[in-house]
């Protein structure tokens, strides 16, 4: 846990490693792999959760439904907003590389001011993130089945 916070922060930061990293990989590899990540998470997620309210850990399977529910209502509120705000980044930022020399990978595009909408995606996603490691915690300690003397 506290090497992924470490690199969340050094990347946060410092900026990617490599910095061209992004220039070089097409975006539709991002999203494939963004897609698949999600997909085996979610799945990972979704399956143990069944199987601890098959064995009567009924908090798991709350607390998941919780989870789901907190998800969709973000991503249908904030979607298409953010989506907008990508698109007007993207926009400006092919625009002023076509005004000057884009071979210079070594310096990082940098974002001077971040739109609202991901300010606020950023702060519902660190609710999602405490969700999950509620619902992980109820799996690991499952309550209601343990005793201790």
């Amino acid at each position: 846990m506290l090497s992924l916070c470490a690199f969340v922060f050094v990347h946060n930061f410092t900026g990617p490693w490599p910095q061209s990293i992004y220039d070089t990989v097409p975006e539709r590899i991002w999203f494939l792999g963004h897609v698949i990540g999600g997909m085996l998470f979610g799945g990972g997620v979704i399956v143990t959760t069944c199987a601890e309210w098959l064995v009567h850990i009924i908090y798991a399977l709350w607390m998941l439904l919780v989870f789901a529910v907190w998800r969709g209502f973000i991503d249908l509120t904030t979607q298409g907003r953010a989506l907008e705000a990508v698109t007007t980044i993207s926009n400006n930022n092919s625009n002023k590389n076509n005004d000057k020399d884009t071979t210079d990978v070594s310096k990082p595009r940098v974002l001077k001011e971040a739109p609202e909408v991901m300010n606020e995606r950023i702060l519902r996603n660190v609710i999602c993130c405490v969700l999950v490691f509620v619902l992980y915690a109820i799996k690991l300690l499952k309550p209601g089945t343990l005793c201790f003397l």
